[in-house]
């Protein structure tokens, strides 16, 4: 991603949380100078109708707008009232598993791509989702073992989903942009 991207990608982020009245619903009136001002600007940028909405609804608002990545940041900062304060935290904390499914049909078109066989050769069924969370959902499904059928879970990423996260990762971890895998957030 270039210097540019990454800025224009953080832009849009920012447009966003504005947009939805995020640093309008933040306390401000005790701030002086530049930030003030800032803050009465975000105010006036604000949709109409996301005036009357609680923080945590324009918070939610927001980050459901921004994408599966952001949602992941805002559960991760969700467990960290320490650094967002106790407040934000809770409203945060509406993010957790109340993600909408996307269509069977889509996570049938990712299993068959990914693995390369149509979905009759690899489930017996394979029925609607019980659950999403910001990067993938889940569907129960049936296989064939040893000649009797057994339930299984299968976890289908949501689509598009494993490039755009790494794109706003990198965009998150540096303001100018990232070259490498380098820079993206390591597991465990």
């Amino acid at each position: 991603m270039s210097t540019l991207g990454a800025y224009f990608r953080l832009v849009r982020a920012g447009w966003i949380l504005a947009r939805e009245g995020v640093f309008a619903a933040l306390p401000g009136d005790q701030l002086t100078g530049a930030p003030r001002m800032a803050w009465r600007t975000a105010k006036l940028l604000a949709r109409r109708k996301v005036k009357n909405r609680e923080r945590s609804q324009r918070m939610s608002l927001a980050v459901d707008r921004l994408g599966p990545s952001y949602v992941k940041l805002g559960q991760f900062l969700a467990t960290r009232p320490d650094v967002v304060g106790a407040d934000v935290a809770t409203d945060l904390a509406n993010l957790q598993d109340r993600m909408k499914t996307f269509p069977t049909a889509e996570a049938v078109a990712e299993i068959e791509e990914s693995l390369g066989r149509p979905i009759t050769e690899l489930y017996r069924h394979f029925d609607a989702p019980i659950a999403a969370a910001s990067i993938a959902q889940v569907h129960p499904a049936a296989v064939l073992r040893d000649g009797s059928e057994t339930k299984v879970a299968v976890k289908v990423i949501r689509p598009g989903c494993a490039g755009a996260s790494s794109t706003t990762w990198r965009a998150i971890s540096s303001p100018r942009g990232c070259r490498s895998a380098s820079c993206l957030p390591r597991a465990g």
